[in-house]
């Protein structure tokens, strides 16, 4: 059986050691960037960028763009060694993709968001538009999905 858990070690390398893949199969715009190194001025680079043997991103070259934007030395890296041609490839893509795969939960995204919202965060930083977040934080307390759309209606109508 292979092993499917290994010792992880971070480390923190010069950003010009970090290379980007160049068939990189995600595109990130000038926005994008701009609004994750936003957050890492907030919060801190609390993921690091994944590499290969040779430095070249798995994962993280948006993190890897906000890094050069913010003007930032050294990033924090995850390198993987043990990663064949093929598996690197699938790991490029599946690491974007199967993030998309989940869903909300209304409730507690509402929430944690109006939580946020009341500690004084610009919620646009959690990289939401100015209409999804007033979806979010105007939807009923509820995720049934009839009282919901029962509610929209209602607000439209009757304002």
């Amino acid at each position: 059986m292979k092993q499917t858990v290994r010792n992880l070690k971070i480390t923190l390398w010069p950003l010009r050691r970090v290379k980007p893949y160049p068939q990189n199969p995600r595109a990130h715009s000038e926005d994008e960037v701009r609004r994750l190194a936003e957050f890492i001025e907030r919060v801190g680079f609390l993921k690091p960028i994944e590499v290969d043997e040779a430095g070249v991103v798995l994962a993280g070259h948006r993190r890897l763009l906000s890094a050069k934007l913010l003007g930032l030395a050294k990033v924090p890296v995850l390198q993987h060694r043990h990663l064949d041609e093929e598996q690197k490839r699938a790991y490029r893509i599946a690491d974007n993709r199967l993030t998309l795969e989940g869903e909300w939960h209304p409730g507690h995204l509402r929430r944690e968001m109006r939580y946020l919202r009341a500690k004084g965060w610009d919620l646009k930083a959690l990289a939401f538009s100015d209409s999804e977040v007033r979806r979010i934080l105007d939807s009923l307390p509820t995720a049934d999905g009839a009282k919901a759309a029962l509610w929209e209606v209602c607000k439209r109508q009757y304002g």
